[in-house]
């Protein structure tokens, strides 16, 4: 008899083998689709374990089969045309430039420094991208996050830089659509800010795309709910553990972009998830990112605490403190852009 966790059992789609609980009672059987309500099921049961003297005489598999099922998110407010043509039309050709938007209709930030038809394509490739993850070689996918990677870091550099307000090149509309490349865009330039050099601002802002991967394995009604049940929480958090785990195992990248994925909401103090850890037990690449993805949340007021500008998102930052984050970023990231940002959010919507 071996325990397992529920925890390790989100590396599953497919069950390779039986799992029963006390009185070796039969919970579910090799083949059974892991689905998020059997995972609610599961978090009820205090004991779990596999047999393996049984799969030794079955001969039964005990790696994963596959990893969770991926579900794409749904439109909110913008709508891409059915008969949209595909992200990728050659081999030569570039798929972001080859994204069809000429049917779209989205919500534009009309204070951005980036063109209209940029925000659109820039929302529409990302979502292409993370809805095709099922459906396509998992290489294909990376290598569209590096496309998106490489716009972001060299064709948005003067923007990034000269902007006086970080609202100037924020994407607004769909946060399902908008969330990883506004994180990605705060994280390149905050990092150039500190200092760094360029490869390592190349592999943060890619890290910074990823950072929520594994939300699009999690129900999508639970990933907008407000007002979570305990046990709704635990499955929601569980969404860096399978980031962390599509990062590393399906798209073969590096320890240090995958821990972006596990760590990105933990905090300074070490009340956070999913390990609470602190201080310099957090990754250098996690912290910074923690912060960014903090501030766009607040912005889209996906937090408890709700603003009305950015002004009021930084103030509420510095109150937080090294409570929540690594004060030498935090400062550098408040002070980055001009701190007095008083727009209304709505009063930048064209």
């Amino acid at each position: 008899m071996q325990l397992i966790t529920v925890e390790e059992l989100i590396n599953y789609k497919i069950l390779p083998f039986n799992i029963y609980t006390k009185g070796d009672k039969l919970l579910f059987p090799a083949g059974e689709v892991l689905t998020p309500g059997k995972f609610l099921q599961l978090r009820h049961i205090d004991v779990i374990y596999r047999n393996l003297q049984e799969e030794k005489v079955g001969q039964v598999s005990s790696q994963p089969v596959e990893e969770p099922a991926i579900q794409k998110p749904a439109a909110q407010k913008v709508s891409v045309s059915q008969d949209v043509a595909p992200v990728i039309t050659s081999e030569k050709e570039s798929a972001f430039d080859a994204t069809d938007i000429k049917n779209t209709v989205a919500i534009i930030n009309k204070e951005s420094k980036i063109p209209a038809d940029e925000q659109i394509r820039l929302k529409v490739f990302y979502e292409n991208t993370v809805g095709d993850i099922t459906k396509i070689d998992p290489d294909k996918i990376l290598s569209r996050m590096k496309e998106l990677r490489d716009k972001i870091q060299n064709d948005y550099t003067s923007v990034l830089d000269k902007a006086i307000y970080s609202s100037q090149f924020r994407l607004l509309g769909d946060y399902d659509r908008c969330h990883a490349i506004n994180v990605a865009m705060l994280t390149a330039a905050l990092s150039r800010k500190l200092g760094k050099p360029e490869d390592f601002i190349r592999e943060i802002t890619l890290a910074a795309l990823l950072h929520d991967i594994g939300k699009i394995c999690l129900p999508k009604n639970l990933v907008f709910k407000q007002g979570m049940t305990i046990q709704e929480q635990k499955l929601y958090q569980a969404h860096t553990k399978i980031g962390y785990n599509l990062i590393k195992n399906k798209m073969n990248l590096g320890e240090r972009i995958a821990k972006v994925a596990l760590e990105h909401h933990e905090r300074n103090d070490g009340t956070g998830y999913p390990h609470g850890k602190s201080g310099d037990l957090i990754s250098l690449e996690s912290k910074i990112i923690s912060v960014c993805n903090f501030f766009d949340n607040l912005t889209f007021n996906r937090t408890q605490h709700k603003i009305n500008n950015t002004k009021e998102a930084l103030k509420y930052m510095l109150e937080i403190g090294s409570k929540g984050f690594a004060i030498d970023i935090l400062y550098t990231f408040v002070y980055m852009y001009n701190y007095d940002d008083t727009k209304a959010f709505e009063d930048m919507v064209m």
